[in-house]
């Protein structure tokens, strides 16, 4: 299965099963972070089917909210 690919301005990569709202996820992040939040950046965005999820660093050395073993890198 082909997966939907997003690159964050960071350089970090992750891979999104197609299907469901992740083609919605990948265009909020694609389209409309540039345009509404320029210089911004994700902290956080979660694959809806496989539940591994993308973490900011610093939210990741946080460790207050997420359990550390959904994290991919």
């Amino acid at each position: 299965m082909q997966r939907l690919p997003i690159q964050f301005a960071e350089g970090q990569k992750i891979k999104l099963f197609p299907g469901g709202q992740n083609i919605l996820i990948k265009k909020i992040v694609k389209d409309l972070c540039s345009l509404f939040t320029p210089g911004g950046h994700a902290i956080y965005v979660r694959d809806s089917h496989s539940k591994l999820a993308y973490y900011d660093a610093v939210v990741r050395d946080i460790n207050m909210f997420f359990p550390q073993d959904t994290v991919e890198s």
